[in-house]
């Protein structure tokens, strides 16, 4: 899709008479193709998680929020967010952890490309191990990540220790 011949550049072409960019030959252009496709990704799942989770808020407080005269915008500021704040945290803490181990995403679209410049600790471990030979500095990329791994996995599972959700 991102190639100089492929479908974005051809709608460019087409709608506006432009030559698109190359898109991998800059490293803004890159990490932005990336992070595009991993919020296409992962787009569903999160809607559907928030989705679920401000069904599951009793019809009851936001009668008695409009009663005492809230908005749309404040009904939302003032009870469905704060309902949702620890949904909103345990959803930025795996996004993060699945994020830093995300090959997939990366090695898929742009290779880590230009010059590596977009790889992150999955795809740079896998650089190092197959493609420079050099396996220790692979595991040492991929382990470099634990300090700020395990104090967020601790995190989450103290947040999910938390008997039942008061609302």
């Amino acid at each position: 899709m991102l190639q100089q011949e492929g479908l974005v550049n051809g709608v460019l072409s087409a709608m506006f008479g432009i030559d698109g960019p190359t898109w991998f030959n800059d490293r803004w252009l890159a990490l932005g193709s990336n992070i595009v496709v991993y919020i296409w990704k992962w787009m569903p799942f999160w809607t559907l998680i928030f989705l679920a989770a401000r069904v599951k808020i009793p019809q009851d407080i936001y009668d008695a929020a409009e009663i005492d005269g809230a908005t749309g915008a404040r009904r939302f500021v003032h009870v469905t967010f704060p309902l949702l704040a620890n949904l909103y945290l345990l959803c930025s803490l795996l996004s993060t952890l699945w994020a830093v181990g995300d090959f997939t995403t990366v090695y898929l679209v742009s290779g880590g490309g230009p010059a590596h410049s977009t790889d992150v600790l999955a795809t740079l471990g896998f650089h190092y191990a197959f493609d420079i030979a050099a396996p220790a500095l692979g595991v040492a990329a991929v382990m470099s990540a634990l300090p700020v791994l395990i104090p967020i996995v601790i995190l989450l599972m103290r947040r999910l220790q938390t008997g039942e959700v008061e609302l």
